[in-house]
């Protein structure tokens, strides 16, 4: 099961499988229609961005599935795809030389020829599949390229950040081109069934757009009536008469899959036909429809799940890991930190606490010990938050906090003493002093959910999207302990950075050490309870706050 949520699927023709990534690294391979997990398959990867997936397709047969994202550049200074072979898992092929990290894939309908478009203006390339000979490029990109798919007759259409969606014909000869206005960023782009259309999303903004293949001349908008959000993943349905979208929309408190009939299209007023599908609790990151009607979607949190063609949600599959809701107080702590409690569901029904000092964890007894919600007022630190637009703004003293790489705030937290306060971001944690001075930051693999600090000010404590909750040592900003725990089983590990860990009884299983054993071949995993008498030290666990 992926530790992190998935962030793009794909599926072979006849809709036997489908295969997942996220930024947990992996490849995950599902059976369909049972959504029962099949097998993973493991890049090349070591610390920090290598091997992080971004890109995924897999051949119309289903033979073949290519990955790609940050890979292989820590070894050639280049970018690679990754092909596997889904029966036994071998690597079959890597494609090097790119020049930056992989955004998206995809294959041609005969399975022939395989597109990836790139981040940073490096536009297209297509290459063959028996031998990964590039036969085509594109470099008169002036952005990343988010999007590229196949027409049935092999046609190719692409979108980037430099505002235009890039249409070509059937020989990748380049057709047309429409400049989108300055405002808006095209994201996904996709052919209608029968070619004549296609529909596109744009990044940040509640917009959806069908133009005609012919020209790139736009068609009509379907009916955005009520939608709270941004509807960025689309699909058509297998006859063409209807159009999917899903993302961010919600309506009481349930994201919201928009189902438009007559291909979206609106009356002169423009009204148009539609229903929203309340299928899950969090942003809909993308959707896949089935032949007989019906879509595939993934969630936040909600690893697979299926909408049937009358719109019914049926077979969902969650996620194994805690999903912590995003700052809103329900992660509680005892003043050392060495007690913590969590909600198991997105509900906040179930409740968790992990004692250290006992090294147990129990449900539903938080209620009975003293524990503290993170502190977010201060009398002394003029600290303010603002919600605009579902994104959370800090100001200090009445400016803004600016965090760097324009990263969008997550949750933060106060010391009790007020001598300073902690900051959560997508991909990272920092600490400032009282006047707004940030004095150290540190670089996460996930993003920060809930966040925490101990009485005495020692430690901050984080919760990231991946599941797991993690100590922070506030004078160093370095990491001493993680403890992940299975939503399901209960099953749990607490692990140091040197990999000493304690764990119920099957707890070892989830933790363990990534192998390389060459850039054409998939790597290996070895969990760390295979050395259980060499790193199983429950005292060093229990002392490791001291």
């Amino acid at each position: 099961m992926h530790t992190d949520p998935i962030q793009k699927m794909a599926m072979d023709r006849d809709e036997r499988l489908v295969a997942t990534i996220s930024r947990d690294k992996t490849v995950r391979v599902w059976k369909l229609p049972t959504l029962t997990y099949w097998k993973t398959f493991r890049v090349p990867m070591v610390a920090g961005i290598e091997g992080t997936l971004h890109a995924l397709a897999v051949s119309p047969s289903g033979s073949t599935i290519a990955v790609a994202g940050n890979t292989c550049q820590t070894w050639i200074q280049a970018y690679c795809i990754y092909l596997f072979n889904t029966m036994n898992g071998q690597m079959r092929m890597r494609i090097a030389g790119l020049p930056e990290p992989i955004l998206d894939l995809a294959f041609s309908p005969n399975g022939e020829y395989l597109a990836a478009v790139m981040a940073k203006g490096a536009g297209l390339r297509v290459f063959r599949v028996r031998n990964g000979q590039r036969i085509a490029q594109d470099s008169g990109y002036g952005g990343d390229s988010s999007q590229v798919r196949f027409s049935r007759s092999g046609e190719v259409v692409t979108t980037s950040d430099d505002g235009k969606i890039r249409l070509y014909d059937a020989t990748f000869r380049l057709e047309v081109t429409r400049q989108i206005p300055t405002h808006m960023k095209p994201h996904a782009a996709m052919f209608s069934p029968d070619g004549s259309m296609i529909a596109v999303s744009f990044t940040g903004k509640p917009v959806v757009s069908v133009f005609s293949r012919k020209n790139l001349e736009m068609l009509y908008l379907p009916d955005m009536s009520g939608v709270t959000g941004n509807l960025n993943v689309l699909a058509w349905s297998a006859d063409g008469k209807s159009l999917f979208g899903a993302g961010t929309h919600m309506v009481r408190f349930k994201r919201m899959i928009r189902w438009w009939s007559n291909a979206g299209q609106t009356d002169s007023s423009g009204r148009g036909e539609f229903v929203d599908l309340p299928v899950t609790d969090t942003s809909i990151q993308y959707i896949l429809p089935f032949k007989k009607g019906g879509v595939l979607f993934t969630s936040l949190s909600d690893v697979l799940g299926l909408v049937d063609q009358q719109g019914f949600v049926g077979h969902v599959r969650k996620y194994p890991d805690i999903v912590f809701p995003k700052c809103r107080g329900f992660m509680k702590i005892s003043p050392s930190g060495n007690m913590i409690s969590f909600p198991l569901t997105p509900e906040n029904t179930l409740n968790g606490l992990f004692s250290l000092d006992q090294l147990q964890f129990s449900i539903n007894k938080s209620e009975k010990v003293g524990l503290m919600v993170p502190k977010r007022r201060a009398s002394s630190i003029n600290l303010n938050a603002s919600l605009v637009n579902d994104v959370l703004h800090l100001t200090i003293d009445g400016q803004e906090l600016v965090m760097p790489n324009q990263e969008e705030i997550s949750c933060f937290a106060i010391a009790r003493d007020e001598r300073f306060f902690v900051v959560g971001t997508n991909s990272a944690l920092m600490m400032f002093d009282r006047s707004g001075v940030q004095r150290w930051r540190a670089v996460l693999s996930s993003p920060v959910r809930a966040l925490n600090i101990t009485e005495n000010g020692k430690f901050v404590i984080v919760a990231l999207f991946d599941g797991t909750v993690n100590w922070y040592r506030i004078t160093t900003g370095k990491p001493v302990l993680t403890l992940f725990v299975h939503a399901e089983s209960r099953e749990w590990i607490a692990w140091t950075p040197e990999y000493y860990y304690a764990a119920s009884e099957k707890g070892g299983n989830y933790l363990g050490w990534h192998k390389n054993i060459a850039l054409d071949q998939a790597g290996l995993f070895t969990p760390v309870s295979v050395l259980k008498g060499r790193f199983n030290k429950p005292a060093v666990i229990q002392r490791v706050l001291d």
